[in-house]
């Protein structure tokens, strides 16, 4: 007896979204499943598994940044797509590469800001207005030395 194709596309489906994008989680899934089945069915659970980890969830990701990797049917040239909810971004490697490093560099900016502020407000006692001030000094000056 075949499996039912509808109904496994839906398991897959739901364990995908379940593991939020994780390989490894989702391979065990599917591992799971295919003791369930007989061996005769196994080679159409990965094919519909490998179909639905190379597209796209349908709905909303939660707030969640992804991104994945795409080769252009037409050209074969690689790119990377970021989704965040309903939008998508696609970029090439190279783009890729330069918006992961200033996010990278936000990070970091973002965790010497609060060591900044918790520093000159909880051991220097300095008034929030007067944080605000020199956050923005050294914010210029993180600026200048980048550029």
């Amino acid at each position: 007896m075949s499996i039912d194709r509808e109904a496994t596309i839906k398991f897959l489906q739901e364990a995908w979204k379940e593991v939020t994008g994780d390989v490894r989680q989702f391979a065990a899934e599917i591992v799971n499943k295919l003791h369930q089945v007989s061996a005769d069915d196994y080679t159409l659970i990965i094919q519909l598994a490998l179909s639905i980890v190379q597209m796209p969830f349908s709905g909303p990701k939660n707030g969640i940044l992804w991104a994945e990797s795409i080769v252009s049917g037409s050209t074969k040239d690689p790119f990377v797509v970021l989704t965040f909810g309903a939008e998508r971004i696609q970029f090439t490697p190279v783009d890729a590469r330069q918006h992961a490093t200033q996010v990278l560099f936000a990070a970091e900016a973002a965790e010497m800001d609060s060591l900044l502020v918790k520093y000159f407000s909880g051991k220097i006692g300095m008034a929030d207005q007067y944080l605000v001030e020199v956050l923005n000094d050294f914010r210029t000056m993180r600026k200048a030395k980048i550029q």
